[in-house]
């Protein structure tokens, strides 16, 4: 087999855009078929999907976002933790996420000091 299963090509300092090749991620006839029966409802399952996700015949591409410093400077880098961000936020291009009573929050960063040495 070759080829990536999953492909990406850095857009602006943010968004991702992602490409799954579904063959090479389902090996097995049955684990498509299941694939495809979900889809319809994924979809549906959040308002955001359908401008996120997009399956062609065996490709699947979806937005998705980073935080990678392209600055170099003497000051020590600075590592973030995020959590899976929101569909919304993706569209957004916003970093926001859902609390347990569905109402938007700044997610809570965890940064880390990495000392050069």
């Amino acid at each position: 087999m070759t080829g990536a299963i999953l492909s990406y090509q850095q857009k602006d300092p943010i968004r991702l855009p992602c490409e799954i090749d579904l063959k090479k991620l389902f090996l097995v006839p049955k684990e498509r078929e299941r694939f495809n029966k979900k889809w319809k409802d994924f979809l549906e399952s959040d308002s955001c999907n359908k401008d996120l996700f997009d399956l062609k015949g065996d490709r699947l591409k979806y937005q998705s976002e980073q935080l990678i410093p392209t600055k170099l400077d003497n000051r020590p880098p600075l590592l973030l933790v995020l959590g899976n961000p929101a569909s919304h936020s993706v569209k957004a291009g916003m970093f926001f996420s859902f609390e347990g009573n569905k109402k938007e929050r700044v997610p809570k960063l965890i940064t880390l000091s990495i000392r050069k040495k």
